[in-house]
């Protein structure tokens, strides 16, 4: 199984916001790889940092008004490969 890594997707109320893309991948910190072996792992990561979450999402969108995270997913870290825009 691959390792997996947190993706943000975001939601815009302005439909042109969207030509950007919505979708941040989260794979490291502190310069650091930020990599999961099972979902659980990677679910309680979020759970436990999710202001730090929140906030750099919001911060990597803060020129789009009413910017707000949808959800948080944990994916296999070569998702972006399979033609899923980021």
């Amino acid at each position: 199984m691959s390792k997996l890594v947190i993706i943000i997707v975001m939601f815009f109320p302005n439909l042109q916001d969207y030509d950007r893309g919505n979708v941040l991948v989260v794979s490291h910190k502190d310069n650091k790889e930020l990599v999961f072996e099972k979902q659980g792992e990677c679910y309680e990561y979020v759970t436990n940092n999710i202001n730090e979450l929140l906030e750099f999402a919001r911060n990597s969108y803060k020129e789009i008004e009413g910017a707000q995270v949808s959800q948080f997913l944990c994916l296999p870290k070569d998702y972006n490969k399979r033609g899923v825009e980021t």
